[in-house]
């Protein structure tokens, strides 16, 4: 069982017997779902209102995230790491590999209907409740931009494709500038490829 002293804060006094019960829920085990089922909640696939979400690796059941918003706000996370964008490299690299693995990420809505101010206080509390318990939330954290870069580099070797398929892929006009400027697309191609090897490692 993991022990996490419960934080101390001015949100406290917002939150409900049953949002803290799934705090001491969550900390029995650590698997999300099972927790809220038994501090009484029915995870949601959409909120309304502003709400505090939660993102779920499916394998292991463990918060990765804990999120507040409104609207279509946790369906955010998934779509950045779609497009390469890596704002929390931790999360970014959670998710991709979730992907990569052939699964998604488990996004759920905890509790909705709130003010904005109450989401925040639980967005709060489940954070300081749950910072040592592996969560990618980076509030009062300072990622490396190094590291970032890093993982960037990777992500985009991993997407490269092989020279044979990219030249036949890429248009006259850019081939055209390819050669101008680099003497042959292969060069060019082995270029990039060995300069990004070099970042990512």
């Amino acid at each position: 069982m993991t022990t996490v002293k419960k934080p101390s804060n001015d949100g406290d006094k917002k939150l409900t017997p049953k949002q803290m019960l799934f705090v001491k829920e969550y900390l029995v085990d650590l698997n999300a779902t099972q927790a809220a089922i038994r501090a009484g909640y029915e995870l949601k696939r959409f909120g309304t209102g502003y709400y505090v979400y939660l993102l779920i690796n499916p394998f292991t059941k463990k918060i990765i995230y804990i999120g507040k918003g409104k609207g279509r706000r946790l369906l955010k996370h998934r779509a950045e790491v779609n497009r390469g964008v890596v704002n929390n490299l931790n999360k970014f690299s959670e998710i991709y590999e979730i992907e990569q693995l052939g699964n998604k990420v488990i996004e759920k809505v905890l509790v909705d209907e709130l003010s904005e101010s109450d989401a925040f206080a639980l967005e709060k509390y489940l954070i300081n409740s749950f910072k040592q318990t592996g969560i990618t939330n980076i509030a009062n954290g300072i990622e490396q931009t190094a590291d970032k870069i890093k993982f960037k580099a990777r992500l985009l070797l991993d997407k490269l494709k092989p020279f044979d398929a990219w030249v036949c892929e890429i248009d006259k006009e850019s081939l055209s500038l390819v050669n101008r400027v680099f003497g042959n697309a292969e060069f060019f191609y082995n270029y990039i490829k060995r300069n990004l090897t070099t970042i990512a490692r």
